[in-house]
């Protein structure tokens, strides 16, 4: 590959990248080691314009935002009374991209990642293996309101 250049210089953990709009945005997240929070960035595509959009505290993460830029669907302990590791505590929460409205989703003792929009955002999809992360998994999918969960896959 040519022309790659580095767009960010700080020494956070990077993930959940989603090009925004017309594709001239990116929004991801940037994992704190020392605060144990989540920053949610917003960025031109040449890496200016960097803007912090949203903290979420330790017990968030995994955020994801709708196509319109409207939407955050993520993963949260809030609320939980689970004792194992933060995948199998978390539950999927959606909110508006400014931090409201939050409300949790699902209720369910499996290990959860990846939840994200379906492309009109309608729907949302996330990964689930059994208990402790280990055994069975599937890929969900539900209404973005958090009804009709539905099984996309099982055992792969």
């Amino acid at each position: 590959m040519t022309n790659l250049r580095r767009l960010t210089a700080d020494e956070t953990s990077k993930s959940f990248l989603k090009l925004m709009g017309s594709g001239k945005r990116i929004q991801y997240n940037s994992f704190n080691l020392k605060t144990q929070e989540v920053d949610i960035f917003d960025m031109g595509i040449d890496g200016t314009e960097r803007k912090l959009i949203l903290t979420l505290p330790k017990s968030d993460g995994s955020a994801s935002f709708s196509r319109d830029g409207k939407k955050i669907v993520f993963l949260s302990t809030r609320m939980t009374d689970y004792t194992k590791d933060f995948y199998t505590m978390a539950e999927v929460f959606i909110m508006n991209a400014v931090g409201t409205n939050q409300r949790q989703l699902t209720k369910t003792e499996t290990y959860k990642d990846y939840p994200t929009f379906s492309p009109d955002g309608k729907k949302i999809l996330f990964l689930s293996l059994e208990k402790d992360g280990r055994g069975k998994g599937q890929i969900m999918i539900m209404n973005a309101d958090g009804s009709d969960l539905k099984v996309v896959t099982n055992n792969y």
